[in-house]
Formats: C-alpha cells, structure tokens, sequence
C-alpha cells in the first residue's frame, strides 16, 4: 500500500489490551464519534494543562481535532466490528496536485488572515502542491472559518462541496493561531491523520493509558500495517502531526512516551519536519520525492 495519510480512517480489531470487541463496544464506539461531531471544546484537566494541551487537542471533535464526515463514520464503525477490510480511497488526493481554499476574511483580523496565508504559502513552497484561491467556479474547496470551539478540520478531498477548516481567532503565535497549528490543520485537510496513530508507534512510544481522561482512549487507537505505510520514512517524533507528550492527559501526567532517545519536542507547533515534508511530497508523487 502505497499512502499514509488518504486512507479511510480505519480502527483496529482489538483494545490496545487485546479485548475482542463486543456489540456495547460498537455501540459505544459509534455514538463516540457521532457525538465527536458536534463535540465542545474541553478545558485542560487542570489549568497548568493549558500550554501543554494546545487548542486543536482540546477542540472536542474526533482525535481533538478531526471533523468527521457520516460517510467516515460508518466506515470506521464497519472497520471497528470487522465487517470489512480497510480500503485506500485515492480519491481523498486533491485532484491534479491543486488545492482549493477559500478564507472567510470577515472572521479575521489582517494579521490574522496573513498568519494562514504564511502557512499555505510554506507547503506550497516545500512541495509540488499548487494552492488556489477559490472562485465561483470552484465546487470543491477547503473552507477556512474562525467560529469559536478551537481548531479543527476534515481530512482529505471529500468532493463533496466546501469542507470545514477552522481556526478560532488567536493572536497571531498563540492559539490556533501559532504557525504549526496553521499547518497542521492544512495537513488534515490535505490528507493526512495524527503521527502516533501508525502502526509501528508501540516501537516508539509507549501509550499510557491509566493516565487517559476516560472517554477519550479511542483517540490513541492505531492502525495496522495493511492499511497504513510512512511512505517509506521512519516515525517522527518532531513531526507537526504528532499529538503532545500530554494529549489528553488527566492529571498533568504524560500520555505519550518516547521509547527511543530524541531531542525534538514531541507534539511541536514551529513548522513541518523535514519528513514532514518529505512525506507531503510523496503522497502527491512530486517530482524528486
């Protein structure tokens, strides 16, 4: 298999304890994510929590920040039972490398609108992707807002007219608002899911799941590898997809351990990594890559 990123989101058929799933499991697990849809920004479990659980982990929406659509819904619930296979769906890939956006200014300061327009203008400088405006004629287009409830954003080309991106208004470097988060949620809406969702995490890091706000551990599930690759790149921790070391934590305690020695900042907002960037490339096969 030859993506990462565009593949339906897909569960695994066990609990991270091994568990087979049971018909209340599904149930639970399938008004899980039709709640995460209409789901309300969490506070932090503790204020300290505030810098270490940025806005999109805190956004209420699925993994914290990904909008799901009915139709991935019903996927994940059929891959969560075992009804199906996984599948790639290739058309989750912008068509012809250009992505359509539209920034709703009327939500923005000007600062603010140039914070967004940093960020697409640096993946489209560190990939072969063409960004666009959108115009009249432009059906599908990924629709950047600033409602209140954090930030958050569908994944992949939904072809199904405009898709949601937003981006509570910060002041620009903090909140949603900081460079990373910017970029992250494009990445999303480009294709790609969270860092520690690959099937290979548990040789990097170790999930703690004791130290998980209850109700929220199917945000750390993973994927097999028969349904996800890295694109052929080793798991980066200092990947701006990566959850934080304290993503949903309960009481100020790690979540996320790295298992192997790193010096990047796991969970950081600065810009993409170099694999980051490498991937990107490879999902829209640029030239190069």
């Amino acid at each position: 298999m030859k993506y990462f990123a565009f593949l339906l989101l897909v569960c695994i058929a066990y609990t991270h304890a091994g568990t087979i799933r049971t018909s209340k499991d599904i149930n639970d697990y399938a008004e899980f994510l039709k709640k995460s849809v209409n789901g309300k920004p969490q506070a932090p479990a503790i204020p300290e929590l505030e810098e270490l659980q940025p806005e999109w982990e805190r956004s209420g929406k699925f993994e914290g920040d990904i909008l799901l659509t009915e139709n991935q819904i019903d996927e994940l619930v059929d891959e969560y039972s075992g009804v199906r296979n996984a599948i790639t769906n290739q058309n989750r890939l912008w068509p012809n490398r250009v992505v359509v956006y539209n920034i709703n200014k009327s939500y923005f300061t000007s600062a603010q609108v140039k914070a967004i327009e940093d960020g697409i203008a640096e993946m489209a400088r560190l990939s072969c992707l063409i960004f666009k405006e959108r115009t009249p004629g432009d059906r599908d287009y990924i629709n950047i807002e600033g409602k209140t409830g954090g930030c958050f954003a569908t994944v992949g080309y939904n072809a199904n007219g405009a898709q949601t991106l937003n981006l509570q208004p910060y002041t620009p470097g903090s909140g949603c608002f900081r460079h990373g988060t910017i970029v992250h949620e494009f990445l999303h809406g480009i294709g790609f899911y969270h860092m520690q969702s690959t099937h290979d995490r548990d040789d990097f890091v170790r999930i703690v799941w004791d130290k998980i706000q209850p109700g929220t551990e199917h945000n750390f599930n993973k994927y097999t590898s028969s349904q996800v690759t890295n694109l052929n790149t080793v798991y980066d921790y200092g990947s701006v997809m990566h959850y934080s070391e304290y993503g949903f934590s309960t009481d100020g305690s790690k979540t996320i351990v790295p298992l192997k020695t790193t010096s990047e900042t796991i969970g950081q907002r600065v810009q993409m990594s170099q694999r980051d960037i490498t991937k990107l490339n490879r999902l829209y096969n640029c030239p190069g890559f």
